[in-house]
C-alpha cells in the first residue's frame, strides 16, 4: 500500500507515464490512417504474375470471306522486376466443361513482359508463345485460375453470372477483354471495373483483319497505357 502510494503521489512521474501513453495512441492511430490512405495492404497483394488479356469472340476478315469460329487466346503478364520461370504451371479455364493447360517445361518470362497461349495461327493471328489446338475459352464467361507449380492460384478471373465483364462482339468487330492497372500492377482480377474492351492499335493480327479485330497477342500497343 505505501508503495503504491508513493507511486500515485509523484505527479510528476504519473504525467509522464500519461504523456508517452497518449503519444502512442495518437501515433498508432496516425499509421493506422496512413495505411488507409495509401491502400497499404492492397498494394502489397498485387499479383506480380496474372492474365492480362483473354480473347474469346470469332474472328472474320475485313472483306468478310474468312469467318473462324475458334479463334481464342489468353495472354499472362510477369509484372516483376526479374524474370521468373513458369515452368509446369496451368492455366484452369471453367466453363461448360473444366480445361486444363500447362506451360511447357523451361518457359520462362522476363520483367514485364508477356506469354500469350493461343489455339490456332490458321486465323487472324501472326503470333503466340505457345499454339494449344484445343484451347477453348468460354464465349459467356465463366473462371480461369492461373495455378503455379505449387499448385498455388497466383490469379483469378471469375464472371459466372453476367458474361465476360467487358470484350465481346460489336458493329463488325471482334474486341478481346483486357485487365486494367496502374504504377503498382494490376487491378484485381474478379472485379468488372478492373477490365475494358481493347481500344488501341491491334498488334500480332494480319493484316485482312485488321480492322476488325481488336486485339494485342504478345504486347502493348503504341497507343496502349503502358502500367
Amino acid at each position: 500500500m505505501y508503495i503504491k502510494f508513493r507511486f500515485l503521489s509523484n505527479k510528476r512521474l504519473l504525467s509522464e507515464i500519461l504523456g508517452a501513453a497518449m503519444f502512442l495512441f495518437v501515433f498508432s492511430c496516425n499509421i493506422s490512417n496512413e495505411l488507409k490512405r495509401y491502400n497499404a495492404s492492397e498494394i502489397d497483394l498485387r499479383e506480380l504474375v496474372y492474365i492480362h488479356e483473354i480473347f474469346w469472340e470469332y474472328t472474320v476478315s475485313s472483306d468478310n470471306t474468312k469467318t473462324n469460329l475458334k479463334d481464342c487466346f489468353i495472354e499472362i503478364r510477369n509484372f516483376y522486376d526479374a524474370p521468373i520461370d513458369v515452368s509446369k504451371w496451368s492455366l484452369i479455364i471453367k466453363g461448360g466443361f473444366t480445361q486444363i493447360v500447362y506451360f511447357p517445361e523451361g518457359t520462362k518470362l522476363n520483367s514485364k513482359s508477356f506469354y500469350t497461349i493461343g489455339r490456332t495461327l490458321n486465323g487472324a493471328f501472326t503470333y503466340f508463345d505457345l499454339v494449344f489446338p484445343a484451347l477453348d475459352v468460354p464465349n459467356n464467361g465463366g473462371e480461369i485460375f492461373l495455378v503455379d507449380s505449387a499448385g498455388k492460384v497466383a490469379d483469378k478471373i471469375i464472371f459466372t453470372n453476367n458474361g465476360w465483364p467487358a470484350g465481346g462482339r460489336s458493329n463488325n468487330i471482334s474486341y478481346s477483354m483486357v485487365r486494367k492497372g496502374d504504377f503498382f500492377g494490376a487491378f484485381e482480377g474478379i472485379n468488372e471495373s478492373s477490365w475494358q474492351g481493347y481500344n488501341f492499335t491491334p498488334i500480332n493480327v494480319k493484316s485482312d483483319y485488321i480492322t476488325t479485330v481488336h486485339c494485342s497477342p504478345g504486347g502493348f500497343a503504341p497507343d496502349e497505357d503502358r502500367y
